[in-house]
């Protein structure tokens, strides 16, 4: 069965791949076709993590498709239209959609009445009552990276969760909290300023692949301050000669990995003693890091 998808990468005029997870490991394929055309089906890989490309689609063409497991359909079809530059969009923006409850259910209501080319959740950025800059969730990010990166009442590093350092990375490649603690020394390459994400740290503590199913390599040559704060880190704990207790980057004394839940207490204590709201939460810093690329021109997909 489906856990994850089908959903559509890389749309452009004439190509799309359509990506999607089961929850145990079958022969990929998909079948698709014009909405007045015949199908045909294309294989992929055999796994859990399907991914298949398709080109030769027609600018502005209407398609159905179907992803299946050993030639078994996982559903019923799903359409989609083929890139058109020449082709109006519209476009449906929405925020903070609330607590569940009616009025979440109000939001799904519109948007299903509101026929949108491109949907974009912007999350804890939009509120629907206008909050003055020191005080939104989103205008007052600066102020927290600031207070993470310093680290109020800072454990001292070697002994506990080196907190800063960690707040500081999650900041500057806009990693998400599972990411960050499970990373390894071993993931950084220093001489292409780039870092592997290959796992994630769940709620649970369980060590798992990456939300999108799959690793990817994270540039780092815009992050200085995360570059030096991981050197750092590793040139004291080399200097110390301290034992390898742990393969991870981040860990407690005992040498567990650091849990999200701690990561999440030690924010709060943060959040605090710098006298900042306490309703940020840790993703926020993600939001920022996306915003802060596009607005310097950069895709963030």
């Amino acid at each position: 069965m489906l856990t994850r998808g089908p959903y559509l990468q890389l749309l452009t005029t004439h190509s799309v791949t359509v990506a999607w997870n089961t929850d145990v490991a079958s022969a990929c394929s998909r079948t698709i076709h014009a909405l007045d055309g015949p199908a045909a089906t294309i294989a992929g890989d055999t796994g859990t993590v399907c991914a298949i490309a398709v080109d030769g689609l027609v600018t502005g063409g209407r398609y159905a498709y179907v992803p299946n497991a050993d030639g078994v359909p996982l559903g019923t079809e799903s359409v989609f239209q083929a890139d058109d530059p020449s082709a109006p969009v519209t476009m449906l923006v929405f925020g903070d959609s609330g607590e569940p409850g009616p009025s979440q259910t109000a939001v799904r209501d519109r948007m299903l009445a509101t026929p949108a080319n491109v949907i974009v959740h912007t999350g804890d950025m939009i509120y629907p009552a206008a909050r003055p800059p020191t005080s939104t969730r989103y205008g007052a990010t600066g102020g927290v990276v600031d207070a993470l990166r310093t680290g109020s009442g800072r454990i001292p590093p070697l002994k506990a969760f080196e907190g800063p350092i960690f707040f500081t990375v999650v900041a500057e490649t806009g990693l998400r909290i599972g990411e960050a603690l499970a990373l390894k020394p071993d993931d950084f390459d220093w001489d292409r300023e780039e870092v592997r994400i290959e796992r994630a740290l769940s709620q649970r503590g369980h060590i798992d692949t990456p939300k999108a199913g799959y690793g990817r390599t994270v540039d780092l040559s815009r992050s200085p301050s995360a570059v030096a704060a991981v050197q750092g880190l590793l040139a004291a704990r080399k200097g110390a000669k301290v034992v390898k207790l742990s393969p991870w980057l981040f860990s407690t004394a005992s040498g567990k990995p650091y849990s999200q839940r701690k990561v999440l207490r030690d924010m709060k204590r943060v959040l605090t003693r710098a006298k900042l709201p306490l309703h940020f939460s840790l993703h926020c810093l993600r939001h920022t890091y996306a915003a802060q690329r596009m607005a310097a021109g950069e895709n963030v997909y």
